[in-house]
């Protein structure tokens, strides 16, 4: 065995294991932090397999390389804004639903994921057998967002900040959240991290943000994922 930080982590098989002895002698852990790197290293043969995203981009390319099998499914992953309720402004109901008219989920999925996903409405996948359809939709509507925002006493405009890490998926959604939102007066400052410092802002105890966008998976069980969120919520 042998683990040298950020470089490589080695285990092999233990010798004096009680039950059956597995296929694999040797595995090693190698972290490939770039989305794109990672993807050519398997390619390559340099890797056999690797735990991240593919691209929507380079779906397209891998299906017609030779060699290649690509199998669509829809998975448990979700894209999602996040807000901070200390902030006074967006612990404003009004506010927040304003922000959900301004996102145009249909053009996120057709142009950023390249067609690849389907429209969310929280954290419990269309395709599961515990998705409730009944839950309210905020469709793309600027007049509305303009109304609620004028509800929440304003309609002069507000600033605030929204970070995110350096997933292009994550990036390009926040230029288009910041761009929507400049319509209708609300200035958003984006700031992009890398993941390590972007997730002590957002766990961290100072909760230094305004808005977020994260990705995350939930488990196949309703049960499951409200114990984690509920674990969270009390958590944090």
């Amino acid at each position: 065995m042998e683990w040298v930080r950020d470089d490589r982590m080695v285990i092999e098989a233990f010798d004096d294991y009680w039950g059956e002895r597995g296929n694999v002698d040797r595995v090693v852990f190698l972290p490939i932090t770039e989305d794109g790197t990672r993807l050519l290293s398997f390619e390559a043969g340099e890797i056999d397999l690797f735990h991240g995203q593919v691209t929507p981009g380079e779906v397209p390319r891998l299906e017609a390389t030779d060699g290649i099998t690509v199998t669509r499914s829809t998975g448990l992953g979700h894209a999602y804004l996040g807000f901070n309720f200390r902030n006074e402004t967006l612990a404003n109901d009004a506010v927040r639903r304003a922000m959900a008219h301004l996102i145009p989920s249909e053009g996120i999925v057709a142009r950023v994921l390249n067609g690849i996903g389907t429209l969310g409405v929280g954290p419990i996948s269309p395709e599961s057998i515990y998705f409730a359809d009944d839950i309210p939709r905020y469709p793309y509507d600027h007049e509305r967002a303009r109304a609620l925002l004028a509800e929440a006493g304003l309609g002069d405009g507000v600033a605030v900040r929204l970070h995110t890490n350096e997933n292009p998926v994550r990036i390009q959604i926040a230029e288009i959240l910041q761009f929507e939102a400049a319509q209708v007066g609300i200035d958003i400052d984006v700031t992009v991290e890398a993941f390590g410092a972007f997730i002590d802002r957002i766990l961290g105890p100072d909760k230094d943000f305004d808005l977020f966008i994260l990705g995350s998976s939930v488990h196949p069980y309703a049960s499951a994922t409200f114990q984690d969120l509920h674990l969270v919520t009390k958590t944090r």
